[in-house]
């Protein structure tokens, strides 16, 4: 997530996040934090303190995401679900169907309470220019910092690309090609430098997408076939 190293908040015998200490640690972290609250320790099956915890990273403008593997379906249950009190405050939560459900495929769910900050601050819709010899990436969004004042950056302004001249006209060359064209797939970090990475990438003709569907349904049909065979065996 390129939030640095993660930081230890001290637990009590049964692995609860001990809510005072997480006040503590929280009042000596300057910048952005991700706070993991678990529903449902694997060893102790114990549950965070969820409204008192998330309570207190939201005051230090924290978000709080809930590993709820297989805790988060005490929700369901009348005589559990308290304590799981205060869960709704958070801001995402994580889960596992093939756990508690025991559905037969393994099938992982995330659930996001406000979708729109995690497109802007993960997503990237872009195009790229190349003019007069230099290249720039458009409509790139990246997020300003949540901690920045009113300096903070245009999130979509054009960003040049630092390239040399020889780069550029290979990258030039590969755009010319009928069918092709240059697609930002990445950006990361790399000795404090952001960078991007490009791909080379080329439409399908109608016929070759057609193909594709086919052989996608036909390897969900055998996934299918698979299990099905897989049930009757075991009853």
């Amino acid at each position: 997530l390129g939030l640095g190293l993660p930081t230890i908040v001290a637990s009590d015998s049964e692995g609860r996040l001990r809510v005072d200490a997480l006040r503590t640690t929280l009042d000596t972290v300057d910048g952005p934090v991700l706070l993991c609250l678990q529903a449902g320790n694997l060893h102790s099956g114990a549950f965070d303190l969820m409204r008192e915890a998330i309570a207190v990273a939201h005051e230090h403008g924290a978000w709080v995401h809930v590993d709820g593997a297989f805790g988060l379906w005490a929700a369901a249950s009348p005589s559990l679900r308290d304590r799981l009190d205060g869960i709704e405050t958070a801001d995402s939560w994580a889960t596992d169907a093939h756990k508690t459900l025991n559905v037969p495929y393994d099938c992982g769910v995330a659930i996001i309470a406000r979708p729109g900050i995690a497109r802007a601050a993960l997503g990237a819709q872009t195009s790229y220019l190349i003019k007069d010899g230099e290249a720039f990436l458009l409509n790139v969004h990246i997020g300003p910092y949540s901690h920045g004042n009113i300096s903070n950056h245009d999130e979509t302004r054009t960003r040049k690309l630092l390239l040399h001249r020889e780069e550029v006209r290979k990258l030039l060359s590969k755009t010319q090609v009928k069918g092709h064209t240059l697609i930002p797939t990445r950006l990361y970090f790399r000795h404090g430098r952001v960078k991007c990475e490009l791909a080379v990438a080329k439409g399908k003709q109608d016929w070759d997408k057609r193909e594709t569907e086919r052989r996608r349904e036909a390897d969900r049909e055998a996934r299918a076939a698979v299990n099905a065979s897989k049930h009757r065996m075991g009853r």
